[in-house]
């Protein structure tokens, strides 16, 4: 609990005491003068600054992060019996007043009485106060934390990607010029989709399948018949969102994990409906399992978590089924 003297502070600080030196000027005998009510609102004001500082900048400061709570309590409590009768002194002392004290407990309850009432109001205000910027300051640190969260997993993807495309590119130029050209085309717009959309959360449904579109034609490049991908149900469904890279990540799943030739494609189902958007494909697992096996999965079912309660529905049998919700825009 970062309980620090803010500019606000200062503010509520001048305007409260705007207010309550007046009345307590307006409450005073001015039989003898001024002297004497200026004098006794001055001490009023110092006693309840002091009370104010060292109550809430440094008791709280010191037992409440750490849950002392009855050690605050006594601590508290102490602290406002000895400045109040510090202050019932200095009163006495500017009123030439002799009092006597009868007994320890009357002082202690007149002593603590006094504190209550010149602070009480005051302090109620500041610990109100900064209850409410702690709450503030934990929210605008959680969001940063999800945000930064989210952003770090939307980077983390496949750093093989960009090398075997290269290599690709490579091969093309030597056997197909103008394929190589349209590759590097679709390459190049893929990357400009993922540089465009790195800090947004959703994208529009229609551009992340045309973001899936030119992601397919450079696997289809690089593997030939080995991976079929059928895209059905593709209409322009309006206000209807996605994560960027999310149909990525399921595409990317399947070539990684599973071993295509042209005599047994590995063949994939792409279904949209208004609610999810369906992935299923045969299963012929590699034997040799890289060392990544499942990690964009689970960052995309982290990815959604954060932007709603749907869940990403994952079943396998002969096939592999990944069903993940399509986000809709709320007026």
């Amino acid at each position: 609990m970062n309980l620090k003297f803010t500019k606000s502070d200062f503010y509520i600080l001048v305007i409260f005491y705007l207010m309550a030196i007046p009345i307590s000027l307006y409450g005073m005998d001015y039989s003898e003068g001024w002297t004497i009510p200026v004098a006794t609102t001055f001490i009023y004001m110092i006693f309840s600054i002091i009370s104010l500082y060292v109550i809430v900048y440094v008791l709280f400061q010191k037992f409440f992060p750490e849950k002392k709570l009855a050690a605050l309590l006594i601590t508290v409590v102490t602290f406002m019996v000895l400045l109040g009768s510090a202050e019932i002194w200095v009163y006495r002392w500017l009123n030439d007043s002799e009092g006597t004290i009868h007994s320890l407990f009357p002082f202690v309850m007149i002593a603590l009485e006094s504190t209550l009432e010149n602070s009480g109001i005051l302090l109620g205000i500041f610990l109100g106060k900064k209850f409410y910027d702690v709450q503030l300051d934990l929210q605008a640190k959680e969001s940063e934390k999800k945000e930064s969260e989210l952003r770090l997993l939307k980077s983390q993807m496949d750093p093989h990607f960009l090398f075997n495309n290269l290599n690709t590119i490579d091969s093309l130029i030597d056997t197909n010029p103008q394929v190589a050209k349209t590759y590097l085309n679709k390459l190049s717009k893929l990357y400009r989709y993922l540089v465009r959309t790195k800090d947004d959360e959703v994208v529009s449904l229609e551009e992340e399948l045309e973001f899936t579109e030119n992601y397919i034609y450079l696997l289809e490049q690089r593997f030939g018949e080995a991976y079929i991908f059928n895209l059905s149900n593709k209409h322009k469904f309006e206000d209807l969102f996605i994560p960027p890279g999310a149909l990525q990540t399921l595409i990317e799943n399947i070539v990684k994990h599973n071993q295509g030739s042209s005599a047994v494609p590995i063949i994939t189902e792409i279904s949209i409906d208004e609610n999810r958007v369906s992935v299923i494909n045969n299963l012929i697992l590699k034997k040799r399992k890289r060392d990544s096996f499942g990690v964009g999965l689970k960052n995309l079912k982290k990815r959604y978590k954060f932007l709603t309660d749907e869940p990403v529905i994952i079943a396998s049998d002969e096939n592999y089924r990944v069903s993940i919700p399509i986000l809709k825009a709320v007026n």
